[in-house]
């Protein structure tokens, strides 16, 4: 009789215990949630968040790119493209015109919508600021269609287009083109 009210005082002791562990975890979880902090560990030190400088900074270019802004679409380790901000995309004329098509449903953080200007400022300045090398005498143009469609167009077929272009990592319109110098701008 004893041991079974032992037993049962040590199941009451050890749920309780349990119970209190588990309501300090997810307050803690909580309260992490309410502050918004990413936090990550690098021994890359960033000298700017600034996208246009991101080819003067490797640590930018390759490790915060893509947690600052996001891309059209998606190029998995597997070599499957996924659609992202763009819902779609054709490849026309004889592969020398890009269409990409805006997912509506795609918003900034500031609940502003994401659109096809959006792109083509982001391409504006990159034309101006930081061209790629690898894009002179290819890509000669970005035009924003309508709203929601933006077209690259290129002096011939370009096998890359997928990362140069769907890999295009969109910045917002009604902040970058505002800018008197978008390379001075601090993040």
């Amino acid at each position: 009789m004893e041991y079974r009210k032992f037993a049962k005082y040590s199941f009451a002791l050890l749920l309780a215990l349990v119970t209190l562990v588990a309501s300090l975890a997810l307050g803690t979880l909580v309260q992490a949630e309410q502050q918004n902090i990413l936090r990550i560990e690098m021994n890359c030190i960033v000298s700017s968040f600034n996208p246009p400088q991101s080819q003067r900074d490797i640590c930018q270019a390759v490790w915060f790119a893509n947690l600052l802004y996001e891309p059209l679409i998606l190029n998995l380790f597997n070599g499957s493209l996924v659609p992202w901000l763009a819902e779609r995309w054709e490849i026309l004329d004889n592969g020398t015109r890009y269409v990409f098509y805006i997912d509506k449903r795609a918003r900034w953080s500031d609940g502003k919508p994401v659109t096809a200007h959006d792109v083509e400022v982001t391409w504006n300045q990159t034309f101006t600021y930081a061209f790629p090398v690898t894009l002179q005498g290819i890509l000669e143009e970005v035009r924003a269609v309508d709203n929601y469609t933006v077209e690259f167009i290129t002096t011939q077929p370009w096998a890359r287009w997928y990362a140069e272009f769907g890999g295009t990592l969109v910045r917002p319109a009604h902040i970058w083109e505002n800018l008197e110098d978008p390379l001075a701008y601090d993040l």
